[in-house]
């Protein structure tokens, strides 16, 4: 007797209260991907300087260095509810190993709508972009202690 294979669409068919948590989960992924994708383009545009280093098919690592003092690393995980964007710097432990930073760190949540926690207003698609550079400029300034 052999074993009947399912499809996602039989599972998600039959998934009764979790429909509504796999709806947002897609939708939450496609914002990530949106965001991955626009973070890319930005860091593509800032030119010299920028090398990006590792990029992940599933949008969820991007890793890129900054001239050849900073290394960032962008991790963006879907939470079914909300996406997750953290921002980090590294930095050397005390036997000079590459270890993310927790003081020089940015973190926000996304919707499904394009609203960020960290902004009063929903973005626009042409304005994700500019989210990820301001989060990037933001951590560059903080560890340069540049003052506005």
């Amino acid at each position: 007797m052999g074993v009947k294979k399912i499809s996602v669409s039989d599972y998600r068919d039959d998934m009764g209260l979790m429909r509504s948590f796999s709806e947002a989960s897609e939708d939450i992924q496609n914002v990530k991907c949106f965001y991955y994708t626009e973070a890319v383009k930005q860091l593509k545009s800032l030119g010299n300087g920028i090398e990006i280093l590792k990029e992940d098919e599933n949008h969820n690592l991007l890793l890129f260095k900054v001239n050849e003092d900073l290394k960032f690393q962008l991790n963006l995980l879907n939470k079914i509810s909300h996406l997750s964007i953290d921002l980090y710097i590294y930095q050397k432990n005390n036997r000079y190993e590459d270890i993310l930073s927790e003081q020089y760190h940015y973190h926000c949540k996304g919707s499904d709508n394009y609203n960020f926690s960290d902004t009063e207003e929903i973005l626009e698609y042409d304005r994700v972009g500019h989210h990820f550079r301001h989060m990037l400029m933001f951590l560059i300034k903080e560890i340069t202690k540049i003052t506005d």
